[in-house]
């Protein structure tokens, strides 16, 4: 177990809630009137799509923000909620340093769903990482955790 591992393995258990957080429901979309869904059909409705990328969207808009603040030093816990916060603090200098360690931020991309949260391949100079993020109904971070890439 390289180094990177044996500290994010760590990390990843001190930093995940509870499985209920990270099981939340996405925003259900009103169903259409007098129309029923194309059971032989692929396509994915448009509304749906939308809902989807706005999700996605937000959820990558708050893990730059993470990212960010844990390479600046402070974890941003203004936008995470109480749960997540406190399971943070006590490991604070421990996810800075890892995080400082893997180098300048490369790229992010989404990679799925698992749990109900997002799934974020996170590249970073020094290592791939992958993220887990999940956010209440008013937006903030209730689920974080990050492990090395597969």
């Amino acid at each position: 177990m390289t180094r990177l591992t044996a500290r994010c393995a760590l990390v990843l258990g001190l930093l995940a809630l509870p499985a209920a957080a990270l099981a939340q429901a996405a925003p259900q979309e009103p169903a259409a009137a007098a129309r029923l869904p194309d059971a032989f059909s692929d396509e994915t409705p448009p509304a749906v799509l939308e809902a989807e990328q706005a999700r996605i969207a937000r959820a990558e808009t708050a893990l730059r923000a993470q990212i960010a603040a844990l390479q600046a030093g402070t974890p941003a816990y203004d936008g995470m909620t109480p749960g997540l916060a406190e399971a943070v603090r006590p490991q604070e200098a421990q996810v800075v340093q890892i995080i400082a360690g893997l180098g300048a931020l490369q790229s992010i991309q989404h990679a799925g769903v698992e749990n109900g949260a997002e799934l974020f391949l996170v590249t970073f100079a020094a290592a791939p990482t992958q993220w887990i993020i999940g956010l209440d109904e008013e937006g903030r971070v209730g689920a974080l955790l990050f492990r090395p890439a597969a």
